[in-house]
């Protein structure tokens, strides 16, 4: 039984106007009878993914910053952080490219230079609880990610001559065409959805995940069901349990309304009812006579209240090898 579901959000779970349909919040609370785990996994700020599921945020569970920053509402979780001297010196490296402008991802905020500030609609799409700031020393803050924009839109130009500047024990991986993110090396969705694994005591096989993009690899190869989208990357088709439709075509909705229906889980409940034997009359040498009287109504009345009757067993038999009381054994299916 599927015990948490998890989803990126741009390109997965989100529409191409950044909207996801409102018939997600009766699934959400038909996961929430089921006891069942929704996460937000993203590369987003988890302040930015707070404020967009209100007010349903404080029952759910967050995975932001690519894995960095893991809270259930507003309770953190767990937060991992780069170096001050590595964040100082990709700061240097990144400054030479005039095509893009980073963000420091932090604890408590994000940080842009105000040379940026006319991207400002741009990083609202993606933060907001954010500053811009005339020098990177004005920051006080623990330093999870820097993410990149490419001003020109084609990021994975720019990939690989980044990565060989990168000192050791950092990673770059691309999110679409206009996004690079930049943590520590052992950093990615994959260690949020382990780590709610290990807090909650959740198999892999009852996990299931939705992703579009590389930052999803790790994650999806943490569950059983690892879905991907029509319009993901071919990486994450390939490892794929099943290819279902487009982020256009709110098919992560779909599939978990799919999931909540196979989940429902059939319970088996079963009923004693005693019946005890009354006299009828006396039979010669063995003494008195005894019937169970009733059983047929008792078994039809419990037939027509949709149960099924499996037979009887005896409870209480007298010294003359009569029956005195036994037990008839009714069962029902009924959905938990």
């Amino acid at each position: 039984m599927i015990r948490l579901i998890a989803t990126d959000m741009d390109g997965t779970f989100l529409d191409s106007n950044k909207k996801f349909d409102k018939s997600f919040i009766e699934l959400f609370y038909k996961m929430q009878e089921k006891k069942i785990k929704f996460v937000i996994a993203s590369g987003n700020q988890y302040y930015r993914l707070y404020q967009k599921f209100l007010p349903l945020s404080d029952q759910m569970y967050f995975i932001a910053e690519n894995g960095s920053y893991i809270a259930k509402g507003t309770t953190e979780l767990h937060c991992d952080v780069i170096s001050y001297q590595k964040v100082k010196e990709m700061v240097h490296i990144l400054s030479q490219y005039q095509r893009i402008f980073i963000i420091l991802c932090g604890r408590k905020g994000a940080y842009i230079l105000k040379d940026y500030f006319a991207y400002k609609n741009e990083v609202k799409k993606y933060y907001c609880a954010y500053s811009f700031i005339d020098s990177y020393d004005e920051i006080h803050d623990d330093i999870m990610k820097i993410a990149i924009y490419d001003k020109e839109q084609h990021i994975q130009d720019l990939l690989d001559e980044i990565r060989q500047q990168l000192p050791d024990g950092v990673k770059i991986v691309t999110s679409g065409n206009e996004w690079m993110d930049i943590q520590n090396q052992h950093m990615h969705k994959g260690v949020g959805i382990k780590f709610l694994q290990d807090t909650y005591q959740i198999n892999p096989d009852e996990c299931a995940a939705f992703g579009d993009q590389m930052n999803d690899y790790e994650m999806l190869q943490e569950v059983k069901y690892a879905y991907a989208m029509s319009n993901a990357v071919e990486p994450i088709k390939n490892i794929a349990y099943e290819v279902i439709g487009s982020n256009d075509e709110q098919a992560v909705l779909k599939k978990i309304h799919d999931i909540l229906e196979e989940t429902e889980v059939k319970m088996k409940k079963v009923e004693f009812e005693r019946m005890q034997s009354v006299t009828v009359g006396f039979g010669g040498i063995k003494g008195s006579k005894y019937q169970f009287e009733g059983i047929e109504e008792k078994v039809k009345q419990r037939i027509l209240d949709g149960w099924t009757y499996l037979g009887y067993v005896p409870i209480i038999t007298r010294s003359t090898g009569d029956v005195e009381t036994i037990s008839l054994i009714f069962e029902k299916e009924e959905t938990a």
